[in-house]
């Protein structure tokens, strides 16, 4: 992972379950176009679960699956 353009932190290291690893969002600005990423304890060898070319459609897309996943965790459906 190069070139973080953001970041969400969807649940905190001091509620992972080691204690110091978040679970999180990561996108990045890479040679062939911006990656989304998903980062966890559980996730060891992580890779990214989607591939943008256009940029402000990949931050708009990394905003929005971090807020499905913070939505998740609170029990709020979001799907319209």
């Amino acid at each position: 992972m190069k070139n973080i353009i953001y970041t969400a932190i969807i649940v905190p290291a001091k509620n992972a379950p080691d204690g110091e690893t978040p679970f999180q969002i990561i996108l990045t600005e890479e040679a062939n176009g911006y990656a989304i990423w998903e980062s966890s304890y559980e996730k060891a060898n992580i890779a990214p679960i989607q591939w943008w070319h256009n940029r402000d459609k990949a931050i708009e897309a990394a905003v929005l699956l971090a807020d499905d996943h913070r939505a998740a965790r609170a029990g709020i459906r979001t799907d319209s």
